[in-house]
């Protein structure tokens, strides 16, 4: 069920960057770095199951969403099947990144860490922090519609808000393992 392995990205920056030609199978921004960002957007554009390796390092968001639910703005969106693997919790930190002037005094941080689209089918993550996220709905960390698998392993969830449900973990009718 998961289909073919596919690629494997490694992440070489923290800065959030998009990556230059999206779909090409080349992890590449406009730095001539591979972004945790820019190796989602390649494993998205595949319908294999890509592992994306990150090093230790903090990896905030950067880029704000501008009234849209773009790859290249706010949240990872994941939409293919994918592994993302970090070098161990406390090692390897998603976080939100600072909330945008003027906004509520309680925000983690600009945007809710994941979201998980439903054709996802498996995603994992393994040997990650996640803190900090932040929704004005639901799905503080990870917003999950993944129809599919979606699991944590070796993951801490910490200081994640959502307005709604869902602050620190998982927000969805599908299963969360």
């Amino acid at each position: 069920p998961l289909g073919a392995t596919g690629a494997n990205f490694d992440v070489t920056t923290t800065a959030d960057e998009v990556d230059r030609s999206p779909g090409n199978g080349v992890c590449l921004t406009a730095s001539d770095k591979c972004s945790l960002r820019a190796a989602i957007q390649e494993a998205n554009a595949t319908s294999a199951k890509d592992t994306i390796s990150i090093p230790a390092g903090i990896y905030e968001l950067e880029i704000p969403t501008l009234n849209d639910d773009v790859p290249g703005t706010g949240d990872f969106d994941i939409t293919s099947s994918v592994e993302i693997v970090g070098a161990g919790m406390g090692l390897t930190i998603i976080d939100g990144g600072w909330p945008p002037e003027g906004s509520p005094v309680e925000q983690r941080g600009m945007d809710r860490l994941f979201e998980i689209h439903p054709n996802a089918s498996y995603v994992k993550l393994l040997g990650l922090t996640l803190r900090e996220g932040f929704a004005d709905d639901a799905g503080g960390a990870i917003q999950n519609w993944n129809k599919g698998t979606t699991r944590l392993e070796l993951v801490r969830v910490k200081d994640n808000l959502a307005s709604k449900t869902g602050g620190g973990r998982c927000c969805s009718w599908t299963r969360c393992i």
